[in-house]
């Protein structure tokens, strides 16, 4: 998509009460949705920098008092990423284990 697609598809997006996108790592980057509640990962960023914008860019102060939740859907053999990233950035991970 072109800047100015991309532009009025959020602004789009925006304007609803209820939303749901789907994005690869490049939408990361400049995506501004201070409403945003929930992200989830199905696949860790490749650095912790790509992380904190996949994570860091929606539902923050000073833009919105809302809490966001960011779920991270990983294979116990890439915790160890995830922990890189939480020494890397200063945050803490609550971790669930799913059992099958």
């Amino acid at each position: 998509m072109n800047f100015n697609a991309r532009a009025a598809s959020l602004s789009e997006v925006r304007q609803k009460e209820g939303y749901l996108i789907i994005a690869t790592d490049i939408a990361a980057r400049g995506i501004d949705l201070p409403e945003t509640t929930h992200i989830y990962n199905f696949d860790l960023p490749r650095t912790a920098v790509d992380y904190l914008h996949r994570a860091g860019r929606t539902g923050r102060k000073p833009f919105s008092d809302k809490k966001c939740v960011v779920t991270s859907i990983i294979a116990s053999e890439e915790r160890f990423v995830l922990k890189r990233y939480e020494n890397e950035l200063f945050f803490a991970c609550e971790e669930l284990v799913l059992s099958l």
